[in-house]
Order: C-alpha cells, then structure tokens, then sequence
C-alpha cells in the first residue's frame, strides 16, 4: 500500500505515508507526556494539542466518567468557536461545565463506556440531542455538516476500570482499520497519561495531608506542652493565646472568661504581637473590655451568641465581634491593621460547663474556605485550653482551700492555747480561796487542840477569813458556769 507508484496514485499514498509518520510522531510525543505531568489540566492542553496534527480530525473532546454520579464531565475540548457559541447558547451553560447524561443504553457514549470499544456514529444529531433541543441540534449540524462526517467516540480504560472518553469528529465518511487502530493507540496512550497523572496526584495530596497533618500535630504539642508549664490562671490564659501557631491561617485570638460574680465576659487574654500591639494603640487596654450578659445592647454581638448558645460562631465582619465593646469609628482602622474581616468564635468548656470563649482571627480566609480538619483543630486547640484552664483554677480553687485550712488550724491551735492559759488561770484563781479556807479552818483546829477552847477574838478573824474565802470561791464558780 505505501510503495511509491506512477500516475495518479503516486500523490496519495505520499500522503498516506506522511500521515502514518505524522500519527507516529503523535504517539511518540504522547508516550513522553504520560511521565511529565501531575497537573491534569496540563496535560490535556497539550494531549489536545497533537491531535490536528494527525488524521482528518475537526474537532476533539475528552470526557472523564464520573462513577460515583455515573455521568460523563467535559474536561477539555477542542471545537471551532461557531460551533461553542451554539453549545453554551443551547445548554445554558458554559462548555467547560458541561456534563453528558449516559441513562440512554442506546446512546453513542454510553455504548462506548458499557461495551468498552470503540463505536462510530453517522448521525452526529442523535449525540446532541441528550444535551440540547433538536433546533440547536441542527444547528450545529449546519454549521459543520460539510466537514464533519462520523463522530468516534474511544473509550479510555486502564486495568479495566472506565476513566472516560475521547469523541473525535471526523471528517471522513469512513474509517479505515488502520486509523481505527490508531485511535486506539492514542487512546491508550492518553488514558496511561490520566491515570499516572491522577496516581501522581493522590499521592502529592496524601503527601500533602501527611504535611498538614504533622503540622498540625507539632501545633498542638507546642500549646499543650506551653499550657502545662504553668497553674497560674492568668499564665494559663496567656500562653494558650500566644501559643496559637501565626504561620499558616491564624492570626491569633482572644480568649474570654466568665465571671459569674457580674455577668460578665471579661477579655482573659490576648495574643502578644505586632497586631495586637498596633491595634492596643488604638483602643487602650484589652484587660478593660468585658460583654454584659445581662445588657441587651450586647445580644447581636458574636461572641455573646456563642456562649449563651454554646455554638460555633461565623464571622466576616469584625463589627459582629467588637460591637459594641469598640466604637465603631474605629473598627475600620482594626480591620485595616489586622488586614482580615474574617474570624471563628468556639465556647470555651470545662465538664459540661461553659467557661469562656476563645476568638480565632482568620488570614484572608473565609469562612467557606475552611476545611472540616481545619474547624477540628481549632476545636482540639479550644478543648485543650479549656483542660488547662480548669486544671489550673482547680489548683489554684486547692491552692486557696489549703489555705483557709492552715488559717483554721492555725485558730484552732490558738484557741486551744488560750483556753489552756484561761484553764491555768482559772485553776489559780479557784485554788486561792480554797487555801485561805483551809487555812482558815486549820487555825481553828489547831486552837482547839492546843487550848481546848477558840477564843472569840481567833474565832471571829478566822471564820471572817473562811467565809470570804467560800464568798470568792463562790463566785469565781458562778462566773466559770
């Protein structure tokens, strides 16, 4: 077939020759493009790139199949502009959104993906009908039904999974087995591409997980490990905020605590750095600013909401946080320092018990932007600084108690020693009278036995003496009782 003849022939199979050169120079290239991409989009650029350069192709599109929905999504394509007007003018839709129904069995590219093989289609209409009316069908067909003559729809399948289809419009009415073997090849060679890149991928997003992991994980030993040097409340509080890693999405925080004493939120701390110091000089001491509980004028501000509701609080607006602890005035001028509007606000709990708030100021991210373990990690830092802070208020609740305990034994000695001496005291003082009674009497007795009689005069001072005595001892008893 390929050698060189005389006449009329002669130009054809030249052609046909270069064409075969063509198509193997696109394989070629194509073999290198399976190892140089890991950005997908890349890579179908430049796959689409080498198809005019084979064959009679007018047009090239790559659907990649979507098995969870069971639907084919347009990735890339490659169609006259004419053409692509009429498309999105038809769906409504952007070309590069387009996603093709695959519920009709009968349909080209559902064949191609239930069948595996290669199918070919005359009437190009009936594979647009799924996505437009056939008004703009026709359409369509008018604008290219001169060069347009088959629609090849190929398979992609690696290891026997279905990655999608290529469609090529062809513009000859048939197709050689020569060619089709072609576009199987370059199929193949273009579904190897997808896979590594999409293999390639996974891999950079897993090593990318495991990155974001890790820092993750270094960020919440670096609080811990900081939050637990100290039992110092107020150390605590200080350390958790500053702590909060300020390289990645963070900016920083505000930490609140509940005083149950006035009802009152009152600023904990704050994180200490260039921001906060640039924004203190507008607005003077943080340790000032406090949220009324109990004052209406506080009910829309955000973090009010999340402790009274114990919910997770969105904002991207910094008046919803500092209104109407900071005028107005001069929160512009704090959202222009901190250079975001954007921030999260968790309650702050301790077995059960709401205790505070923290406030995380987000860099230029909003709130839609973040991911579920990025909300978890906040919501780790905020448990962990809760553990912290009830660990260090029930040791400085013990710290207290131990000693009011030593002050109480301490009285309870002193009362003891005071009783002892008031004891020896009244001992004394019970003793004295008793003597002179005793003593009193024991005259008497010794009169009466050395003279056989008590003159009057020794019985006078004597039973006086006694009688006294007995008065005070009767007394002192009286005032004991």
């Amino acid at each position: 077939m390929f050698s060189i003849s005389k006449g009329k022939n002669e130009k054809k199979e030249i052609i046909d020759q270069d064409m075969i050169l063509k198509q193997f120079n696109a394989i070629e290239k194509l073999s290198r493009l399976i190892t140089s991409y890991s950005d997908i989009n890349l890579l179908l650029d430049d796959i689409l790139k080498l198809v005019p350069d084979v064959l009679g192709i007018l047009l090239t599109a790559i659907l990649l199949w979507d098995d969870e929905l069971k639907e084919l999504k347009l990735a890339k394509a490659s169609i006259p502009k004419t053409v692509e007007n009429v498309v999105e003018i038809a769906t409504k839709k952007k070309v590069s959104t387009i996603v093709y129904p695959t519920t009709d069995p009968n349909n080209i590219f559902t064949k191609a993906i239930n069948l595996k093989s290669i199918q070919v289609l005359s009437n190009i209409e009936e594979s647009l009908e799924p996505l437009m009316s056939k008004v703009f069908a026709k359409r369509i067909i008018f604008l290219v039904k001169k060069q347009l003559k088959l629609l090849i729809v190929v398979p992609m399948i690696v290891d026997g999974k279905i990655l999608g289809v290529i469609a090529f419009g062809w513009k000859k009415d048939f197709l050689p087995e020569n060619e089709k073997i072609f576009l199987n090849t370059f199929t193949n060679q273009v579904s190897i591409a997808i896979y590594n890149s999409k293999l390639f991928k996974q891999n950079a997003n897993q090593i990318d997980l495991l990155k974001i992991q890790n820092y993750n994980i270094q960020s919440l030993y670096t609080l811990t490990s900081k939050i637990s040097k100290t039992l110092n409340p107020n150390e605590v509080a200080q350390e958790a905020v500053d702590s909060l890693p300020q390289d990645g999405n963070l900016i920083g925080g505000i930490l609140t605590e509940y005083n149950e004493k006035t009802n009152q939120l009152l600023v904990k701390a704050v994180t200490k750095n260039y921001l906060s110091t640039e924004v203190q000089k507008i607005t003077g001491d943080y340790s000032n600013f406090f949220i009324d509980l109990s004052n209406e004028k506080f009910y829309l501000n955000s973090i009010y909401k999340s402790f009274t509701n114990n919910t997770i609080e969105f904002c991207d607006n910094l008046e919803k946080i500092l209104f109407p602890i900071i005028p107005k005035v001069l929160i512009g001028f704090i959202e222009k320092i901190l250079n975001t509007k954007y921030a999260i606000i968790f309650p702050v709990n301790s077995r059960g018990k709401i205790i505070g708030t923290i406030t995380y100021f987000l860099r230029n991210k909003k709130i839609d932007d973040i991911q579920e373990n990025e909300r978890q990690l906040l919501n780790t830092y905020t448990n962990q600084i809760g553990i912290a802070l009830e660990n260090a208020h029930l040791y400085t609740t013990s710290q207290e108690v131990q000693q009011d305990l030593s002050k109480a034994l301490d009285e309870i000695q002193n009362r003891r020693k005071f009783e002892q001496d008031m004891i020896d005291v009244m001992g004394h003082e019970l003793r004295t009278p008793m003597s002179i009674l005793k003593n009193a009497l024991s005259f008497l007795d010794m009169d009466l036995r050395k003279k056989g009689e008590i003159t009057k005069e020794h019985q006078q001072i004597y039973i006086a003496m006694g009688l006294d005595a007995a008065r005070r001892e009767s007394s002192l008893i009286e005032t004991l009782l």
